[in-house]
């Protein structure tokens, strides 16, 4: 038999996982796919480029003579940051380079123009000098320059390689390079207003990364739904049952402009079967800054008399969808114990925040009660900002709040998805039953 801690444990297992960020206006990097280029996620290249299964560049480059080419599908007009985990190799062949430039307009039509317009400022490694990392700049109009870093702030090398963590950007019209916390250079940019694009050449040894995330502009929408109609768009939601110990899994219907999820309950809870469903919004895993934001409301939660049990619904970040506890996580639940059944083991009615580490251990964990006799309207929003995850919810004519904790979440590929579920375990054999509309659900990312 469950106990009531252990279904506790079940239910923040499978319900918790991993202000809006103040960039630049995004732009394409070029008007079309420039002939010979192959466009992968967010990224257009040529040569020996290979990526992860999450689409995010891992190296560029080989041992042949030949150049291989990397820019980002968009660039930011005014505040950008590039960040990455990696190694940048040695040469013995010219300079190769990873940073910002502006892009070259003509080369959408004409692959024989040059593919960028001045580099603002990169990482560079040189021929001439192969046994340091330098910063390279040129502005394409007469200026060009391999300048130093200092000599304390030079990474290791490894393998023919300088590996580290590394941050290129351009903000308030200043262009500076760190190599871990440490600030190394710092200028005014060629190019203040002008787009720039992130960029990696390699003409021989290859560049590797562990990670790569791109800060081209402000948050725009990349995924929203107002379920007008009468059907659910399987363009844009996949459902399926919970991923372990199924039971019923919830139906999913769309009228008047919302989205009903109702969890019919009734497997044997006792027996260690929940009930529910998962349901995920067709979209690419996200590994930069994004917000996603669900306006729900409960419409019942009904249990079978004498017979407590626990239902929830819940937003997540998960790293796979296809697996979606096997990596950090952070997320929001809202349920208790169901009304109208006064006998419950829980005794409340809530929020949950919690968020786990990547071998499945608890993070944090924290709730935020509310009367056990009332059915709510609220948001829920999960947002990733410079590498850290946090968790808000905001009742019906409230202001926003969550806990005091967050998540480091880093550059990692994150799917946000809807959970709901029906479960206990501890003195009940049936499940309850739960209704949730959910008006609107808006995804916003770089």
């Amino acid at each position: 038999m469950y106990t009531k801690k252990s279904w506790t444990c079940l239910l923040v297992a499978v319900l918790s996982l991993c202000a809006e960020a103040a960039w630049a206006e995004k732009i394409p990097t070029y008007s079309a796919v420039p002939a010979g280029y192959t466009q992968t996620g967010r990224w257009l290249w040529i040569g020996d480029v290979q990526f992860n299964t999450d689409k995010s560049p891992i190296s560029v480059g080989n041992n042949s003579s030949g150049v291989e080419r990397l820019f980002s599908r968009k660039s930011g007009t005014a505040d950008v940051k590039l960040s990455f985990t990696g190694c940048i190799p040695k040469t013995a062949q010219s300079n190769q380079w990873i940073g910002l430039s502006k892009p070259e307009a003509a080369f959408a039509t004409n692959p024989n123009a040059d593919p960028y317009f001045g580099v603002d400022i990169s990482f560079a490694t040189t021929f001439t000098n192969p046994d340091e990392l330098w910063i390279l700049r040129n502005d394409y109009l007469g200026y060009a320059a391999i300048l130093p870093i200092p000599a304390s702030a030079q990474p290791p090398v490894t393998d023919g390689k300088f590996c580290a963590q590394y941050r290129l950007e351009r903000v308030g019209g200043v262009v500076k390079a760190y190599i871990g916390s440490t600030e190394v250079f710092s200028a005014p940019s060629f190019y203040p207003a002008a787009p720039l694009m992130a960029s990696v050449q390699s003409w021989d040894t290859a560049f590797s990364f562990s990670s790569v995330a791109w800060h081209p502009g402000k948050l725009s929408l990349a995924f929203s739904d107002s379920f007008e109609g009468t059907e659910l768009d399987t363009e844009k939601w996949e459902v399926q049952p919970l991923p372990y110990l199924p039971g019923n899994t919830a139906q999913v219907s769309v009228l008047n402009g919302k989205m009903r999820i109702s969890n019919t309950g009734g497997s044997c809870g006792t027996c260690g079967i929940a009930d529910g469903a998962l349901l995920i919004p067709q979209v690419e895993p996200q590994t930069g800054d994004f917000k996603v934001e669900v306006d729900m409301k409960e419409i019942s939660r009904t249990a079978v008399a004498g017979q407590p049990t626990l239902t929830a619904f819940g937003l997540n970040f998960v790293g796979d969808v296809d697996n979606p506890f096997a990596t950090s996580r952070i997320g929001i639940s809202f349920g208790g114990d169901n009304y109208p059944n006064i006998q419950g083991q829980y005794n409340n009615h809530g929020f949950e925040f919690a968020s786990f580490n990547a071998n499945g251990s608890l993070n944090n964990w924290s709730m935020i009660n509310v009367d056990r006799g009332v059915l709510y309207a609220a948001k829920m929003r999960l947002i990733r900002k410079n590498g850290i995850c946090r968790a808000e919810i905001k009742l019906a004519g409230g202001e926003w709040s969550g806990p005091t904790w967050t998540q480091a979440c880093g550059t990692e590929p994150l799917t946000p998805i809807l959970i709901s579920f029906s479960g206990d375990g501890h003195s009940n054999s049936i499940n309850a039953s739960a209704v949730v509309d959910v008006k609107r659900v808006d995804i916003l990312a770089e």
